[in-house]
């Protein structure tokens, strides 16, 4: 069986980009390399894992389908909301799907994160 990766999407930014860069802005880049090192590292772990493992560590999924194969794909949604000290806010939904294969093992993984600010 050929193992497919999928493409994730990190790279969202929900700020308004400057025209230099500054330090902090440099320092918040290596931060979110850093982040993103260690969620591949988490959901690699997963690969080969059971659909059982998973749901006993994640619960119900929001969404459930077929990954054309005879296995499945688990979707888990986690809303975050972050306050802004002028009281605007972000809300951003985190994605997190697994493949699973006809022996109900994990073959891999798609995150995905999308956000909108609201006042």
């Amino acid at each position: 069986m050929a193992i497919k990766r999928f493409q994730y999407n990190m790279n969202e930014n929900f700020s308004t980009p400057t025209a230099q860069a500054q330090p902090q802005e440099t320092d918040q880049l290596k931060s979110q390399a850093n982040q993103e090192q260690e969620l591949r590292e988490t959901m690699d772990e997963w690969i080969g894992q059971t659909k059982h493992q998973l749901l006993l560590k994640w619960g119900v999924p929001t969404v459930t389908a077929s990954d054309g194969n005879g296995g499945e794909i688990l979707k888990f949604d986690q809303l975050r909301r972050g306050l802004f000290s002028n009281g605007n806010y972000i809300t951003v939904i985190h994605t997190y799907s697994f493949c699973i294969d006809k022996e109900q093992k994990i073959y891999t993984w798609k995150y995905n994160k999308q956000g909108r600010q609201g006042q």
